[in-house]
Parts: structure tokens; C-alpha cells; sequence
């Protein structure tokens, strides 16, 4: 018997999407990157599915705190207002049906343009 339930429990275990291999960075400016990445894949060591987004994450080198692009189907994006001519780092991670967020994927160097 479960307390929690007045009943018979059942617990379910869900091994979050695992993203492996880092985004790509399809093109940049002074202000902008634009970044693509594979689509979660239902292969062994990857949790499991299924993927309903995606969710850009990205920093500044010299920072330690993530910021993030809203979730999104889309598996290209444009992070904007970055600041001129500084080096970022960016990770993509999936989100799994039921809304929790698998782990991020390792991380691109890039760096924006150097002039406007």
C-alpha cells in the first residue's frame, strides 16, 4: 500500500533525451549567431523519447550563468543582441513530452564579428 495514493503505486522511470554532439554554428555577425543541430536520435545511452523541442542555451566566455532561447521545433535559431567582436559558447538541449529537459549537449566555441 501506498500513503500517497491510498493504493497500489506504480513508478515509472524516464531517462531524459541526451543530446551528444554539440550545435553547429551555420553563420555570424557583429550581433547574431545563427546555430544548428541535429535532431535527438532514440539510440542506446540517449534516454529516451519522445522529443517535442528544443532549447538553445548560450554564454559569453567569461560568464558562468546560462541564458536561453524560449523552447522551440525548430533545429536552427538566431541567438541576437550579442555583444560585438566577444566569444560564446553554445549547447542545445531536448525536450521530452512530458516538459522536463534532457541534457545539454557539449558546448560550440564561436565568437561574433568584430565590427558592425
Amino acid at each position: 500500500m501506498c500513503a500517497l495514493c491510498s493504493g497500489v503505486c506504480v513508478v515509472v522511470y524516464l531517462e531524459l533525451p541526451v543530446m551528444r554532439r554539440a550545435p553547429v554554428i551555420q553563420s555570424r555577425n557583429a550581433t547574431s549567431l545563427t546555430v544548428r543541430w541535429r535532431a535527438w536520435m532514440n539510440a542506446p545511452g540517449s534516454g529516451m523519447g519522445p522529443v517535442v523541442g528544443y532549447i538553445l542555451y548560450y554564454r559569453s566566455r567569461n560568464e558562468t550563468n546560462w541564458e536561453s532561447v524560449p523552447q522551440s521545433r525548430s533545429r536552427t535559431l538566431t541567438v541576437t543582441n550579442l555583444e560585438v567582436n566577444r566569444s560564446y559558447e553554445i549547447s542545445v538541449s531536448a525536450v521530452h513530452q512530458t516538459g522536463l529537459v534532457g541534457t545539454r549537449s557539449p558546448a560550440a566555441e564561436t565568437a561574433t564579428c568584430g565590427s558592425m
